[in-house]
């Protein structure tokens, strides 16, 4: 697939599964806190993160990937909005 080009549904499905296996295995086998490239397209990142108050913090949002949010323990609050309703700080 060319970088210009939308991956359809199935193809979404199957790297968002690709995803949860993979950071299932990471996390079975113990691995340590850090950056893992599992391919071109699928980057691991295991980290420490305490969830903070939202009216101190920059949003996030993406257009070209998605966010496997995976907690392990305790509880993490997110917020959704429609990126058209963001204001864009620079």
């Amino acid at each position: 697939m060319a970088s210009t080009e939308q991956p359809n549904q199935n193809e979404v499905n199957e790297r968002i599964t690709r995803g949860i296996k993979e950071i299932n295995g990471l996390i079975t086998r113990g691995a340590d806190y850090g950056s893992y490239s599992i391919t071109d397209w699928l980057k691991i990142e295991i980290k420490d993160a305490v969830t903070t108050d939202p009216a101190s913090i920059n949003v996030e949002s993406h257009r070209k990937h998605a966010d496997i949010q995976w907690v392990i323990e305790g509880d993490e609050a997110i917020d959704v909005a429609p990126t058209s309703s963001l204001v864009s700080k620079t």
